[in-house]
């Protein structure tokens, strides 16, 4: 069975309290243009709506959180928290000429067993959501880093 994503849930909450439709409109423009990344914080919206949405999808729109984050002039790397208790990781290349790229697990774990690599070094344990994958690029977005370049 197919995982419901986020946007699907945020659809049929609207729908089940008989929201008007552009409900989701300020939603997602909350998200990705004001980048608001907790139901809370999102004040355009009712409060009885915003409470409703922390209920069924928690506090914050990511589904997945940063553990742990290591920093250089050049690189970024971020172990996040997903769910079942497992860790991945993403990185954000900062490159001289002024433009990021990213690179965004869409694992937990990994086949390969690359020493350099944490993924790598635990061993495949499942595909991420599709949530889970492009929460990653939320994560950076939401923290005010632009999305010029991704590998998956």
């Amino acid at each position: 069975m197919k995982p419901v994503s986020k946007y699907e849930m945020i659809r049929q909450v609207l729908s089940e309290l008989k929201q008007p439709s552009y409900r989701y409109s300020q939603i997602t423009e909350a998200i990705f243009k004001l980048k608001v990344g907790e139901f809370d914080r999102m004040v355009i919206l009712p409060k009885s709506l915003r409470e409703e949405l922390i209920q069924t999808l928690g506090p914050r729109v990511c589904s997945i959180f940063p553990a742990k984050e290591l920093t250089s002039s050049q690189v970024s790397k971020v172990l996040f928290a997903v769910a079942g208790d497992e860790r991945i990781e993403a990185l954000r290349l900062n490159y001289e000429r002024g433009w990021k790229s990213y690179c965004i697990s869409t694992q937990c774990g990994c086949g390969f067993g690359c020493k350099f690599c944490a993924t790598g070094t635990i061993g495949l344990k499942r595909n991420l959501t599709a949530d889970e994958i492009t929460d990653q690029l939320l994560y950076f977005h939401l923290n005010g880093h632009s999305l010029d370049s991704v590998s998956l």
